[in-house]
């Protein structure tokens, strides 16, 4: 009979190729998960990337068309007409007809996109048959617009 001492179990060579297999899984777990953030974060840039580009085109479209419904006012003839003429009415017998007339005046000087285009503040005054042409076209042409981001020298990636 002879007496045999086994080491420890963490001695054991069993206890070593378990512990770096464990390792090595602890760290393709890691990885995975980071490859998965890494993805995530892209797909969000992305997303950012596509939102601002509909905010740019929409922008475009906004500053390049309009319609000749469009009214361009602070105040509407109503409240304009109470308020620079308001002396002069009180003062009249008939002030509803008179406020009628001077509100019809009023829309036809300021009311219309005539007048912000004299001012220059619209570039363009079209005719309401023709806004799905025209938007179609702007949508064509800012479809294949193209702005150039500057290449980075050096990528940091999150942690």
């Amino acid at each position: 009979m002879s007496l045999v001492i086994l080491p420890f179990f963490w001695q054991t060579k069993a206890f070593y190729i378990s512990a770096a297999l464990a390792v090595l899984a602890l760290a393709g777990v890691a990885h995975w998960r980071r490859i998965l953030v890494l993805r995530r974060f892209q797909e969000l840039k992305h997303r950012e990337e596509l939102a601002a580009e509909r905010a740019r085109i929409a922008a475009d479209m906004h500053d390049d068309l309009g319609a000749t419904l469009t009214k361009i006012a602070v105040l509407g003839a109503q409240g304009a007409v109470q308020i620079l003429h308001k002396r002069e009415l009180a003062r009249v017998q008939d002030a509803v007809e008179m406020r009628a007339e001077l509100e019809h005046s009023y829309r036809g000087r300021f009311g219309n996109p005539m007048f912000a285009a004299e001012l220059g503040f619209v570039d363009d005054i079209i005719d309401p048959a023709d806004t799905r042409i025209l938007v179609a076209r702007h949508l064509d042409r800012l479809a294949a617009k193209h702005v150039e981001r500057h290449p980075r020298k050096h990528g940091t990636m999150p942690l």
